[in-house]
């Protein structure tokens, strides 16, 4: 029996879908990675976003796959109007579910969104078997937090689907060799290689954009008086590691003398797994002045010896707050202080973090913050 084909209906079969066809050269390749764990270190405005719709499209009937960042709202933020219009503009049939945060395509093929903003979140993405796994914004997760939820949660929920992982986002602001997401991408910039496949792709590499990059990014150099150096630049335009001093380093230009023997106190915790644990202690007399009264780190602490400390200092300066950074999985060591210890311990006000960075730098440039000789 002869069956006539049609020539242009056999090639419909291979030919890819419209969404994938609008990919620029360099999101195409990162589309089409072979390796199962892939990442992509790429400067904003790339097209990533877009890039990571394309991948999580696509499914089986019955199939589930994850989208993923560290902040939920940002996961909405970025996700849903790029599906939006996706189905706007191609007709996918798409049913967006605000209730659930949930994307099913006509075959009943689901794609979840979701905020990974400590190891409890991490915790409630255990169980599903997903076809597919996207992290974005990968530069801005705690590095222990991120470790955590791609190798303890989300690569076990891969591994009888024989699913696969893209890891996308830009530089953290300091190319630290112990950091897990410069440990998977590495510095293909200086041909650094990283343990994951990484595609690098920078602004000029979105041909697509409506607005030639160079014209837009001329405006930016200007109006902030950069140049192409600049390590900001660098980093969210050309997706390169590169140190910023400016957001690690502060610099005191006072002498060192003693504080005020009394006044509101703050006791501040930074909890370290592989890095230091950090104690601090503030004082304030009278505004706007603040003084760093003591403030040391150690390494290698587990949660015993923190309360010992924790309670030394607690003796020694009769903290009326104690505040401790519940980012990665500080929050169990918050947590365990409180319930075992009966530690008092608020979490740290985390939002707007460079902003307050550059206040406390002014703060310093002004004088208002002072240094004993223990900080």
């Amino acid at each position: 029996m002869l069956v006539d084909l049609d020539l242009a209906d056999l090639l419909a079969t291979f030919s890819p879908s419209p969404v994938v066809a609008e990919l620029h050269e360099k999101q195409s390749l990162l589309y089409y990675e072979s390796s199962r764990f892939s990442c992509g270190l790429c400067a904003r405005r790339f097209g990533k976003s877009y890039l990571d719709a394309a991948k999580l499209l696509g499914g089986q009937p019955g199939d589930v796959s994850l989208y993923g960042t560290r902040k939920f709202i940002d996961a909405k933020a970025i996700m849903l109007p790029i599906f939006r219009d996706l189905n706007y503009r191609f007709d996918l049939g798409l049913k967006i579910n605000l209730s659930d945060h949930t994307i099913t395509e006509p075959n009943g093929s689901m794609i979840r969104l979701a905020g990974i903003k400590d190891e409890a979140a991490a915790e409630d993405l255990r169980g599903p078997r997903y076809r597919r796994v996207v992290i974005d914004e990968c530069g801005t997760f705690h590095s222990e937090l991120l470790q955590y939820a791609v190798e303890s949660v989300l690569q076990p929920a891969l591994v009888d689907s024989g699913g696969d992982m893209l890891l996308t986002g830009t530089p953290g602001e300091d190319p630290d060799p112990k950091d897990y997401w410069f440990q998977l991408t590495g510095d293909p910039a200086s041909g650094l290689p990283g343990k994951w496949p990484t595609l690098h792709g920078t602004i000029y590499d979105n041909t697509k954009a409506k607005v030639d990059p160079r014209i837009a990014l001329a405006d930016i150099l200007r109006q902030n008086n950069w140049t192409e150096d600049h390590p900001t630049f660098r980093r969210e335009y050309l997706a390169e590691w590169v140190p910023d001093v400016g957001s690690l380093v502060f610099d005191y230009l006072g002498d060192f003398r003693p504080g005020p023997t009394m006044g509101l106190t703050v006791l501040s915790l930074d909890f370290g797994v592989v890095d230091h644990t950090s104690f601090t202690i503030l004082r304030q007399q009278e505004r706007p002045h603040v003084w760093v009264m003591q403030s040391y780190s150690l390494p290698g602490l587990d949660i015993y010896q923190i309360a010992e400390h924790v309670n030394g200092m607690r003796q020694r300066w009769r903290p009326n707050y104690i505040v401790a950074d519940e980012g990665a999985l500080g929050k169990g060591y918050a947590l365990t202080l409180s319930r075992q210890y009966n530690i008092p311990v608020e979490p740290a006000e985390k939002r707007h973090l460079r902003a307050r960075i550059d206040q406390g730098r002014g703060m310093l440039a002004a004088e208002q913050m002072h240094l004993t000789e223990e900080a």
